[in-house]
């Protein structure tokens, strides 16, 4: 019920009938000479295959992919356990954070600082003078993590709970719905945490609270949409320090 595999299922989304790039697990592309993945991304995944696609379309102009939702293809789940399952994450964000200096004329832009950032630049320096530094931690990373998933339900509820039941081609019960939400914000609260752990390594501090677009254009209104979200969280992220610091 959440978006975080949104691009494993752009080839069943009517507003990708020409999609930017795809998941290279099951994409087809025409052999190109000179054409290939570029090495300098992380070995782990993360960011060849969107730097790929949108390469191979600036250089072929007039080349564009086209969805074959009857495309099916077997792709192994990672089944190792949670904790293998959080490093992959976590090295594909690693990886995909390269995009930001690749594409950053065009795709990147200024947001607000989200969960992983606030967090580890705002309320973690608040706490380590407090004399409460225990509940402070527990009780206001907690806060910040009800106020990221409450935030996204109230978003995408409604018609976006309803196209992602019909992909699911069964009924979703609302405790589902949420359940999977939940899930969903900690594996992306993960994934920041490589993209941060990536932009830090790279010495790109200026990536910090920049977002990457994506849709690539495609999708009208998405930065606004995305922007507006995250300043509504971390006004509420701020309110959750301000709380439990007093």
């Amino acid at each position: 019920m959440s978006y975080l595999i949104f691009s494993f299922e752009i080839a069943e989304n009517d507003l990708y009938k020409n999609p930017a790039w795809g998941v290279t697990a099951n994409i087809l592309y025409k052999k190109i000479p000179r054409m290939a993945f570029d090495t300098r991304y992380a070995k782990s995944g993360g960011g060849e295959d969107i730097d790929f696609a949108l390469r191979l379309s600036k250089e072929n102009k007039g080349l564009h992919l086209r969805s074959c939702p009857s495309a099916r293809v077997n792709h192994l789940f990672w089944s190792d356990g949670l904790f293998d399952l959080c490093q992959h994450f976590f090295n594909w964000a690693t990886g995909d954070g390269a995009l930001f200096y690749r594409f950053e004329e065009q795709l990147v832009y200024l947001s607000f600082p989200n969960y992983v950032e606030t967090w580890n630049f705002i309320f973690l320096p608040c706490i380590l003078g407090s004399t409460h530094v225990q509940r402070s931690f527990i009780f206001g990373s907690i806060g910040m993590f009800v106020c990221d998933v409450a935030i996204d339900l109230f978003w995408k509820w409604g018609e976006a709970f309803e196209h992602r039941r019909s992909l699911l081609e069964k009924e979703v019960s609302v405790p589902f719905a949420v359940l999977a939400h939940v899930l969903a914000n900690f594996y992306v609260i993960i994934l920041e945490c490589g993209r941060l752990y990536g932009h830090l390594k790279r010495g790109h501090l200026k990536n910090i609270s920049r977002r990457f677009d994506w849709h690539c254009g495609r999708l009208e209104n998405s930065k606004k949409v995305f922007v507006k979200r995250e300043q509504l969280k971390f006004l509420l992220f701020l309110a959750v320090i301000a709380f439990v610091s007093f």
